[in-house]
């Protein structure tokens, strides 16, 4: 047996669908990219996104039950003090370089060089971990000292250049910070 609450999203997902397939739906289907909308409709400050959860869900569930959306795109957000800590390069946020009250800024640099595409595709990962993260923010710059790990070989040869690495004081900061 359904729920109610199974009942009705079953009946949103049925009216969602009638109108991709271009079907006439009981009404037109509200699908809404909501973003930092519950702060201003609750009078909270957007900081909350990053900064309070409780009360971001608070306006959050307040928000939906009054609005009754379809479908949402829900932007996801992450601890403002974990983020802190690690000194991002490239986005600013409500309470971290941004007014309490907007949208979170993105920040452009350069992270890939036309000339590394080639390293991007050769090894993803190397790539990712050692070159992206070691760019996206102060306290990871030290990862680009990590050697490739395709690069160091395996037993006690591959040891010493990897301990010589962590060994080195931004290193173990980007370690520590992550």
């Amino acid at each position: 047996m359904k729920t109610d609450y199974q009942l009705i999203e079953k009946e949103r997902e049925q009216r969602v669908m009638e109108a991709i397939r271009l079907k006439k739906p009981d009404r037109v289907p509200v699908i809404s990219g909501i973003g930092y909308f519950p702060a201003k409709y609750t009078g909270i400050d957007c900081t909350a996104a990053w900064y309070d959860g409780e009360a971001w869900l608070k306006a959050y569930r307040r928000t939906l039950t009054d609005f009754q959306p379809d479908m949402i795109h829900q932007q996801g957000f992450t601890s403002g003090k974990g983020l802190e800590y690690l000194k991002p390069r490239i986005t600013r946020w409500p309470g971290y370089g941004a007014s309490p009250n907007h949208s979170h800024q993105a920040i452009e640099m350069e992270i890939m060089r036309a000339d590394e595409y080639h390293l991007f595709l050769n090894d993803p990962g190397d790539y990712f971990f050692r070159v992206n993260l070691a760019r996206l923010a102060e306290e990871t710059a030290g990862l680009e000292k990590l050697p490739k790990l395709d690069d160091i070989g395996f037993g006690m040869f591959g040891m010493q250049p990897m301990c010589e690495a962590l060994a080195q004081p931004e290193t173990a900061r980007a370690i520590a910070a992550m």
